[in-house]
Protein backbone atom coordinates (compact mmCIF):
# COMPACT_ATOMS: atom_id res chain seq x y z
CA UNK A 1 0.00 0.00 0.00
CA UNK A 2 1.29 3.26 -0.76
CA UNK A 3 -0.13 6.49 0.89
CA UNK A 4 -0.20 9.41 -1.30
CA UNK A 5 -0.65 12.35 1.00
CA UNK A 6 2.02 12.16 3.05
CA UNK A 7 5.26 14.13 2.43
CA UNK A 8 8.75 14.45 4.51
CA UNK A 9 8.24 18.00 5.81
CA UNK A 10 4.62 16.49 7.35
CA UNK A 11 7.38 13.46 8.68
CA UNK A 12 9.50 16.48 9.78
CA UNK A 13 7.28 18.42 11.66
CA UNK A 14 5.57 15.47 13.21
CA UNK A 15 9.05 14.32 14.87
CA UNK A 16 9.27 17.80 16.13
CA UNK A 17 6.69 17.62 17.66
CA UNK A 18 6.42 14.51 19.39
CA UNK A 19 10.11 14.04 19.68
CA UNK A 20 10.03 10.13 18.96
CA UNK A 21 13.09 10.19 16.65
CA UNK A 22 14.80 7.84 19.13
CA UNK A 23 11.64 5.70 20.20
CA UNK A 24 10.98 2.40 19.30
CA UNK A 25 9.23 2.48 15.55
CA UNK A 26 5.74 1.09 16.88
CA UNK A 27 5.77 4.09 19.42
CA UNK A 28 6.45 6.42 16.58
CA UNK A 29 3.26 8.61 15.17
CA UNK A 30 4.32 7.83 11.99
CA UNK A 31 5.41 4.15 12.34
CA UNK A 32 3.17 2.88 9.39
CA UNK A 33 5.35 4.33 7.02
CA UNK A 34 8.17 1.03 6.20
CA UNK A 35 11.53 3.39 6.07
CA UNK A 36 10.82 6.91 7.34
CA UNK A 37 8.86 6.47 10.20
CA UNK A 38 10.99 9.76 11.80
CA UNK A 39 12.53 12.76 10.20
CA UNK A 40 16.83 12.71 11.17
CA UNK A 41 16.96 15.85 13.87
CA UNK A 42 20.24 17.02 14.73
CA UNK A 43 22.01 15.64 18.13
CA UNK A 44 22.23 17.71 20.73
CA UNK A 45 24.59 17.28 23.70
CA UNK A 46 22.97 14.52 26.00
CA UNK A 47 22.45 12.91 21.97
CA UNK A 48 23.69 9.13 22.03
CA UNK A 49 23.75 9.63 17.68
CA UNK A 50 26.89 10.87 16.04
CA UNK A 51 26.97 13.66 13.76
CA UNK A 52 28.14 11.47 10.71
CA UNK A 53 25.41 8.85 11.69
CA UNK A 54 22.73 12.22 11.29
CA UNK A 55 24.37 13.36 8.16
CA UNK A 56 24.19 10.17 6.79
CA UNK A 57 20.58 9.63 7.26
CA UNK A 58 19.73 13.14 5.99
CA UNK A 59 21.59 11.73 2.85
CA UNK A 60 18.96 8.54 2.66
CA UNK A 61 15.93 11.13 3.12
CA UNK A 62 17.29 13.86 0.42
CA UNK A 63 17.94 10.98 -2.24
CA UNK A 64 14.42 9.79 -1.53
CA UNK A 65 12.73 13.17 -1.47
CA UNK A 66 14.06 13.57 -5.36
CA UNK A 67 11.17 10.90 -6.32
CA UNK A 68 7.51 10.90 -6.05
CA UNK A 69 5.91 12.40 -3.36
CA UNK A 70 4.74 9.77 -0.73
CA UNK A 71 5.45 6.95 1.00
CA UNK A 72 5.20 2.87 1.16
CA UNK A 73 3.44 2.13 4.18
CA UNK A 74 4.16 -1.01 6.60
CA UNK A 75 2.99 -4.54 5.45
CA UNK A 76 1.17 -4.93 9.38
CA UNK A 77 -0.79 -1.76 9.20
CA UNK A 78 -1.81 -2.11 5.42
CA UNK A 79 -3.15 -5.52 7.02
CA UNK A 80 -4.50 -4.01 9.74
CA UNK A 81 -6.53 -1.65 7.32
CA UNK A 82 -8.03 -4.95 5.35
CA UNK A 83 -8.75 -6.19 8.66
CA UNK A 84 -10.75 -3.09 9.78
CA UNK A 85 -12.65 -3.68 6.05
CA UNK A 86 -13.74 -6.70 6.95
CA UNK A 87 -14.71 -6.05 10.51
CA UNK A 88 -17.14 -3.58 9.15
CA UNK A 89 -18.36 -5.20 5.81
CA UNK A 90 -18.92 -8.58 8.09
CA UNK A 91 -22.00 -8.64 10.80
CA UNK A 92 -21.46 -10.99 13.60
CA UNK A 93 -21.07 -11.53 16.46
CA UNK A 94 -19.02 -14.96 16.08
CA UNK A 95 -15.09 -15.06 14.54
CA UNK A 96 -13.28 -18.13 13.67
CA UNK A 97 -10.07 -16.80 11.93
CA UNK A 98 -7.68 -19.44 10.69
CA UNK A 99 -3.64 -18.44 8.75
CA UNK A 100 -0.53 -19.73 8.40
CA UNK A 101 2.42 -18.96 10.83
CA UNK A 102 2.76 -15.35 9.86
CA UNK A 103 3.44 -12.25 11.93
CA UNK A 104 2.35 -9.35 10.28
CA UNK A 105 -1.05 -11.00 9.91
CA UNK A 106 -1.61 -12.27 13.48
CA UNK A 107 -0.33 -8.72 14.68
CA UNK A 108 -2.94 -6.89 12.62
CA UNK A 109 -5.70 -9.26 14.06
CA UNK A 110 -4.91 -9.05 17.58
CA UNK A 111 -4.81 -5.18 17.13
CA UNK A 112 -7.75 -5.02 15.16
CA UNK A 113 -10.23 -7.51 16.75
CA UNK A 114 -8.61 -7.20 20.46
CA UNK A 115 -12.06 -6.53 22.02
CA UNK A 116 -13.81 -9.39 20.48
CA UNK A 117 -10.91 -11.63 21.55
CA UNK A 118 -11.16 -10.40 25.58
CA UNK A 119 -15.05 -11.00 24.88
CA UNK A 120 -14.22 -14.62 23.59
CA UNK A 121 -16.15 -13.57 20.57
CA UNK A 122 -13.42 -14.17 18.35
CA UNK A 123 -11.18 -17.35 18.18
CA UNK A 124 -7.67 -17.82 16.07
CA UNK A 125 -6.08 -20.77 14.54
CA UNK A 126 -3.04 -21.22 13.35
CA UNK A 127 -2.51 -23.75 10.38
CA UNK A 128 0.62 -25.18 9.51
CA UNK A 129 2.59 -27.25 8.07
CA UNK A 130 6.33 -29.08 7.01
CA UNK A 131 7.19 -27.14 3.81
CA UNK A 132 10.29 -29.40 3.36
CA UNK A 133 8.06 -32.05 2.17
CA UNK A 134 8.04 -33.08 -1.04
CA UNK A 135 4.44 -33.97 -2.58
CA UNK A 136 5.33 -37.64 -2.80
CA UNK A 137 5.42 -37.38 1.16
CA UNK A 138 2.88 -35.30 1.63
CA UNK A 139 0.59 -37.60 0.13
CA UNK A 140 1.79 -40.68 1.80
CA UNK A 141 1.81 -38.44 4.91
CA UNK A 142 -1.93 -38.12 4.22
CA UNK A 143 -2.41 -41.83 3.50
CA UNK A 144 -0.68 -43.10 6.26
CA UNK A 145 -2.91 -40.29 8.62
CA UNK A 146 -6.09 -42.07 6.86
CA UNK A 147 -5.02 -44.86 7.97
CA UNK A 148 -4.21 -44.28 11.78
CA UNK A 149 -7.71 -42.26 11.97
CA UNK A 150 -9.54 -45.70 10.88
CA UNK A 151 -7.92 -47.66 13.01
CA UNK A 152 -8.32 -45.83 15.66
CA UNK A 153 -11.93 -45.41 14.97
CA UNK A 154 -12.11 -49.21 14.43
CA UNK A 155 -10.33 -49.87 17.89
CA UNK A 156 -12.63 -47.84 19.64
CA UNK A 157 -15.53 -48.94 18.20
CA UNK A 158 -16.68 -45.91 15.67
CA UNK A 159 -16.61 -47.93 12.84
CA UNK A 160 -19.73 -46.58 11.45
CA UNK A 161 -18.30 -42.62 11.96
CA UNK A 162 -17.46 -40.60 9.20
CA UNK A 163 -13.93 -39.68 9.36
CA UNK A 164 -15.17 -35.90 10.60
CA UNK A 165 -17.17 -37.56 13.18
CA UNK A 166 -13.87 -39.65 13.98
CA UNK A 167 -11.75 -37.13 14.00
CA UNK A 168 -13.65 -34.87 16.38
CA UNK A 169 -13.83 -37.59 19.05
CA UNK A 170 -9.99 -38.53 18.56
CA UNK A 171 -9.23 -34.60 19.41
CA UNK A 172 -11.92 -34.54 21.80
CA UNK A 173 -9.89 -37.09 24.39
CA UNK A 174 -6.65 -35.67 23.14
CA UNK A 175 -7.69 -32.18 24.12
CA UNK A 176 -8.69 -33.45 27.62
CA UNK A 177 -4.89 -32.75 28.77
CA UNK A 178 -3.57 -31.07 26.09
CA UNK A 179 -4.39 -27.42 26.42
CA UNK A 180 -3.29 -24.03 24.81
CA UNK A 181 -2.82 -21.88 27.53
CA UNK A 182 -1.59 -22.04 30.90
CA UNK A 183 -2.98 -20.07 33.66
CA UNK A 184 -1.16 -17.57 35.66
CA UNK A 185 -2.02 -15.42 39.06
CA UNK A 186 -1.86 -11.90 39.27
CA UNK A 187 0.14 -10.11 42.52
CA UNK A 188 -3.63 -9.34 43.56
CA UNK A 189 -4.24 -13.28 43.61
CA UNK A 190 -6.57 -13.01 40.49
CA UNK A 191 -6.17 -15.64 37.93
CA UNK A 192 -5.93 -15.47 34.19
CA UNK A 193 -4.84 -17.17 31.13
CA UNK A 194 -1.93 -16.64 28.64
CA UNK A 195 -1.12 -18.44 25.28
CA UNK A 196 1.07 -21.22 25.62
CA UNK A 197 3.01 -22.70 22.21
CA UNK A 198 1.39 -26.55 22.39
CA UNK A 199 0.55 -27.24 18.77
CA UNK A 200 -1.43 -29.96 17.94
CA UNK A 201 -1.39 -32.55 15.43
CA UNK A 202 -4.60 -32.29 13.12
CA UNK A 203 -5.74 -35.99 12.27
CA UNK A 204 -6.81 -35.45 8.88
CA UNK A 205 -3.50 -35.04 6.90
CA UNK A 206 -3.83 -32.64 3.40
CA UNK A 207 -2.99 -34.32 0.04
CA UNK A 208 -1.07 -31.67 -1.31
CA UNK A 209 0.66 -30.62 1.83
CA UNK A 210 0.95 -33.52 4.54
CA UNK A 211 0.59 -33.62 8.20
CA UNK A 212 -0.86 -30.26 9.63
CA UNK A 213 -0.66 -28.85 12.97
CA UNK A 214 -3.09 -26.24 14.54
CA UNK A 215 -2.31 -23.97 17.51
CA UNK A 216 -4.69 -21.92 19.31
CA UNK A 217 -3.80 -18.15 20.14
CA UNK A 218 -7.35 -17.35 21.69
CA UNK A 219 -7.97 -17.92 25.43
CA UNK A 220 -10.17 -21.59 24.89
CA UNK A 221 -11.06 -21.89 28.38
CA UNK A 222 -14.44 -21.74 28.05
CA UNK A 223 -15.07 -23.90 25.30
CA UNK A 224 -15.84 -27.39 26.08
CA UNK A 225 -13.56 -30.23 24.07
CA UNK A 226 -15.88 -31.19 21.95
CA UNK A 227 -16.78 -27.57 20.86
CA UNK A 228 -12.66 -27.02 20.17
CA UNK A 229 -12.63 -30.33 18.56
CA UNK A 230 -15.23 -29.60 16.10
CA UNK A 231 -13.68 -25.99 15.62
CA UNK A 232 -10.07 -27.47 14.85
CA UNK A 233 -11.24 -30.04 12.86
CA UNK A 234 -12.91 -27.36 10.52
CA UNK A 235 -9.90 -25.44 10.64
CA UNK A 236 -7.86 -24.89 7.71
CA UNK A 237 -7.00 -22.63 4.75
CA UNK A 238 -8.99 -24.72 1.06
CA UNK A 239 -11.53 -21.68 1.09
CA UNK A 240 -8.80 -19.19 0.57
CA UNK A 241 -6.11 -21.84 -1.34
CA UNK A 242 -9.48 -22.18 -4.17
CA UNK A 243 -10.05 -18.61 -4.30
CA UNK A 244 -6.22 -17.77 -5.28
CA UNK A 245 -5.63 -20.51 -7.00
CA UNK A 246 -7.02 -19.09 -10.21
CA UNK A 247 -4.52 -16.45 -9.92
CA UNK A 248 -1.60 -18.70 -9.23
CA UNK A 249 -2.25 -20.26 -12.59
CA UNK A 250 -3.19 -17.20 -14.52
CA UNK A 251 0.61 -16.21 -13.46
CA UNK A 252 1.95 -18.96 -14.35
CA UNK A 253 0.74 -19.53 -17.65
CA UNK A 254 0.92 -15.90 -18.83
CA UNK A 255 -2.54 -15.58 -19.63
CA UNK A 256 -3.96 -12.11 -20.99
CA UNK A 257 -7.08 -11.63 -18.32
CA UNK A 258 -6.20 -12.11 -14.82
CA UNK A 259 -9.02 -13.17 -12.22
CA UNK A 260 -9.75 -10.27 -9.47
CA UNK A 261 -8.53 -7.77 -12.23
CA UNK A 262 -11.66 -4.95 -11.36
CA UNK A 263 -13.75 -3.26 -14.20
CA UNK A 264 -11.46 -0.65 -15.72
CA UNK A 265 -8.13 -1.81 -14.98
Amino acid sequence: MYDWDIDFKQIEKDTQTYKDDHLPSELRKNAKYTNYSYYPMEPTKNDTQSEAGYYREMQEVMLRGKYVDGLHINHTYTAMAQMLLIKQMVKTDKWRMVSDDDMVLKSAIKKVFSAEIQQGKLHYFINTFDKTLSREDAFQEFIDSNKHLRNWAESNGLTEHSDYEAAVEFLKRRLAVHKFYETKVAPDGTQYNVHKSNKIEHPIAMADRGSRYIDVLTDTSKLSDEHLARLIVRANDNAVNAFLQPGRRCMMNGCKNPPFQSKGD
